[in-house]
């Protein structure tokens, strides 16, 4: 589930003001037909543990994974068969 930028606002409003939980934000906003409960979960224990919605700089996976050690690692190997 992707949230939009209003809808991150709109979640985490509801949470921080009201407390409002998964039941609570789903139930005032029948209209957001692709708002999953697992979704919402997600979002709101990233809320809970931030104070915010935006990722943490460097999560997620990383973009390559041939740094210098790696390749010296992989000559290394490459040399012994």
């Amino acid at each position: 589930m992707i949230f939009t930028y209003e809808d991150k606002v709109i979640i985490k409003y509801l949470r921080q003001t009201y407390g409002h939980g998964r039941k609570e934000i789903l139930s005032d906003h029948p209209e957001k037909k692709d708002w999953t409960a697992g979704g919402i979960d997600n979002l709101l224990r990233i809320i809970d543990e931030t104070g915010d919605t935006i990722r943490a700089e460097g999560s997620g996976r990383p973009k390559t994974v041939r740094t210098p050690d790696n390749m010296d690692n992989t000559e290394e190997v490459d040399s012994m068969v």
